[in-house]
């Protein structure tokens, strides 16, 4: 577990610092260390999702907006090992994101509503911005 934080940590640091082509290999090296792990554990289960929803950005920010998409959709539609509300969230909102950037303004639209309907007091000030711009 140690490898899997110091390799996540360096991931997110390249990811801030606007370096995606590295962060995606070291998330992607996270992914190998999860896999190696084994599957069963919940703690396991949660890392490796969490770096998924890392990934989605990743792909988001180096423009592979049909890769962070279907990732997105993968994770949301894994129900053996639902999503944290959270986590559900901000991956409906990333797909969203994509979605809009494929020219898809119907399926962003579905995703920033169901991000806002999934949201604490269904307020999420993100994907209402995105959802005005969408419709107006």
């Amino acid at each position: 577990m140690a490898l899997l934080q110091h390799l996540k940590q360096l991931a997110n640091v390249a990811f801030q610092e606007g370096r995606y082509e590295e962060a995606l290999t070291l998330y992607q090296n996270c992914l190998k260390v999860t896999q190696a792990l084994g599957g069963g554990d919940s703690e396991n289960v949660v890392s490796d999702q969490v770096i998924r929803s890392n990934v989605v950005m990743t792909l988001i920010k180096l423009s592979q907006y049909d890769d962070a998409r279907l990732v997105a959709t993968v994770l949301l539609q894994d129900e053996q090992y639902p999503l944290a509300p959270d986590l559900k969230v901000k991956l409906l909102y990333r797909r969203g994101i994509a979605s809009k950037q494929l020219g898809d303004k119907s399926s962003a639209i579905s995703d920033f509503k169901s991000a806002i309907h999934f949201s604490p007091d269904q307020k999420n000030p993100m994907a209402e911005a995105e959802l005005n711009r969408l419709t107006r």
